[in-house]
């Protein structure tokens, strides 16, 4: 079932779906304005954003139609809707902001990698790994200290969670017993 189209807040045009990368987002056909929803920034930047507030906007959200806040984030100004934490980007300001945190990574890395953090968090113990370091499964990885699911984005979502929770009860009955061909520590 496709959702109702979002409406632009720059020119009021409805919005296509687009793809960048492996994140979907909404794209006006006219301005090129670009609607990201919470954690697809990251997703896309392949690490945390922390965004400055900069003040009130008078466009509205396209999702909540309140009025988004305008904040900075790599020196570059967007709007952020306070409500449902989904960004307003005009035409460019994405690649600005890419390129930014490109820089701020200092890491030359294919493109494809870019779209992934290099280290991931566990959200369960806290403990931060290299990708390599982890037990891959399907939507994610697991954690090498407490056996938690790992998911490849910052955030856990309410079906990161809901895993979290099955392979916790798998886990505890098999803690240390990862089956690999080959092992990450020589």
């Amino acid at each position: 079932m496709t959702s109702p189209k979002l409406a632009c807040p720059t020119c009021a045009t409805p919005m296509e779906i687009d793809h960048h990368g492996e994140t979907e987002v909404d794209l006006c056909p006219d301005c090129g304005g670009l609607w990201l929803d919470a954690g697809e920034l990251e997703q896309i930047v392949g690490m945390p954003v922390a965004p400055e507030v900069a003040g009130a906007q008078y466009r509205k959200c396209p999702h909540c139609l309140r009025p988004m806040k305008r904040v900075v984030l790599g020196g570059v100004h967007l709007e952020r809707c306070a409500l449902c934490e989904g960004f307003f980007l005009d035409a460019g300001e994405l690649k600005q902001i890419a390129e930014k945190f490109k820089k701020a990574r200092k890491v030359a890395l294919p493109e494809a990698e870019a779209q992934a953090p290099r280290d991931l968090v566990c959200a369960k113990c806290g403990g931060r790994f290299p990708r390599e370091q982890l037990y891959a499964v399907p939507g994610g990885h697991i954690c090498d200290t407490c056996s938690g699911f790992v998911a490849p984005n910052p955030e856990p979502g309410p079906v990161e969670k809901f895993l979290w929770k099955i392979i916790d009860g798998l886990s505890t009955a098999h803690h240390h017993h990862h089956h690999h061909d080959f092992d990450f520590f020589g």
